[in-house]
């Protein structure tokens, strides 16, 4: 059985800056380099994205407020999965995120 040495080793002990960096550190290191362009992006979605909500709740003609699902994007969806659309609310809930 041959006797390895690490790369530390090899050096006298002293691990060196190109010893130390690996591929997963270096990696890192480019992903926190993109940190700042990423959170201009994120800043920059955000306003785009009230605009849009502006847009959208300007033009709604009508909101309607169920307990249970009353609509789905798949044709029958609700019936399919053995279940009937949900009732409408006669008003509008107090906590509407909380259904």
């Amino acid at each position: 059985m041959k006797n390895s040495k690490s790369a530390s080793s090899k050096s006298g002990g002293k691990t060196t800056k190109k010893d130390a960096a690996s591929p997963v550190d270096r990696e890192c290191e480019k992903l926190v380099a993109l940190i700042p362009e990423m959170e201009a992006r994120l800043h920059k979605a955000d306003g785009r994205y009230k605009t849009l909500h502006k847009n959208a709740m300007a033009e709604a003609t009508r909101f309607e407020w169920s307990k249970t699902p009353r609509y789905t994007d798949c044709p029958l969806g609700l019936e399919r999965g053995g279940r009937k659309p949900g009732r409408l609310l006669k008003e509008e809930p107090v906590n509407k995120y909380d259904m």
